[in-house]
């Protein structure tokens, strides 16, 4: 039986608890988009030490979100103040890039907390896929978490975050250090990485990037000869690519491909305009030109190709 001291204790513990989250709360009404599953019995997850290092993790998802709460877990015998970054993807590494976010809390003194940190609006951000992710051919972003102690004392030995086995890669990567790294679930059996949830208010529709430019190289050719026409968007394009097509005035030109796919994450792509004599010039002219056309949606560019014989 709990006697009134006793229950005057927890009430006061739990109170504290509460108080210590600050922003952190229950899971809201949003969508949850992202969820790094915890492995094994819910009732002993696994946990990885994580020092002072800021460690991130690969988290794969597609298109752009409007992040509003996320939710880890982790252990440790004092309060905590938690560093929380999200990236974008370094498309030559497939590495932490940009910074897009960066969200900091205060975290209570806990034993298996699995907290929801639920975001301000003027925090709230907007997480858009990249590819090349972890150098494998998916999309997505990075998550890395960071602990501090509040009064500058050393971390505690138990201090840890939970791992996950779910659809990001089994390694990490430790950015205080710059080295990619690899852990195990304590059975020695089960590759993990960071357990993360990510709950969103709405998901933003991609924004279709406009055709900007049209260069050909050469710009002048002779009868018979071809050029290369590259186009341009204003930006990247979005999951699934931006489709483009090229058209000529001109009877006796066409291309490789008269539509093209800018694939997702890039800016440009190609297609080889071909001549032949019907193209050429007339009678006594010694030159003659073609307008390309590059078309995509309501935006389009031109180039002029000079046509000799």
């Amino acid at each position: 039986m709990i006697n009134n001291d006793t229950k005057t204790k927890l009430i006061t513990l739990t109170m504290a608890l509460f108080m210590g989250l600050g922003h952190v709360s229950q899971a809201n009404s949003a969508t949850l988009f992202y969820r790094n599953v915890s492995p094994g019995a819910t009732s002993s997850p696994s946990y990885f030490g994580i020092g002072s290092s800021e460690i991130a993790d690969d988290t794969p998802f597609t298109g752009s979100h409007q992040v509003s709460s996320f939710r880890i877990g982790y252990r440790s015998s004092i309060p905590l103040l938690s560093t929380f970054r999200f990236y974008g993807v370094d498309p030559d590494t497939g590495l932490p890039a940009r910074l897009v976010a960066e969200i900091t809390r205060g975290l209570p003194a806990a034993d298996f907390a699995t907290p929801t940190i639920t975001l301000d609006t003027n925090e709230q951000f907007i997480f858009t896929a990249e590819p090349g992710l972890f150098g494998n051919d998916k999309s997505g972003g990075w998550f890395s978490v960071r602990f501090e102690s509040t009064d500058g004392s050393k971390l505690p030995f138990d201090l840890s975050i939970q791992l996950a086995d779910g659809p990001s890669a089994t390694g990490m990567y430790n950015i205080t250090t710059g080295k990619v790294i690899s852990t195990l679930d304590p059975s020695g059996i089960i590759p993990v990485s960071l357990f993360l949830e990510m709950s969103s208010t709405a998901t933003i529709e991609p924004v279709i990037p406009k055709v900007s430019n049209l260069k050909l190289v050469p710009s002048s050719v002779s009868v018979g000869a071809s050029s290369t026409a590259t186009v341009t968007l204003s930006s990247q394009a979005p999951t699934g690519g931006v489709l483009v097509k090229f058209s000529t005035d001109k009877n006796g030109v066409y291309f490789s491909n008269s539509e093209v796919v800018v694939k997702e994450g890039n800016t440009s792509a190609v297609t080889t305009v071909f001549t032949t004599k019907k193209a050429g010039p007339k009678g006594k002219d010694t030159e003659t030109t073609a307008s390309i056309f590059a078309e995509n949606n309501e935006s389009s560019a031109n180039a002029t190709l000079t046509i000799s014989k």
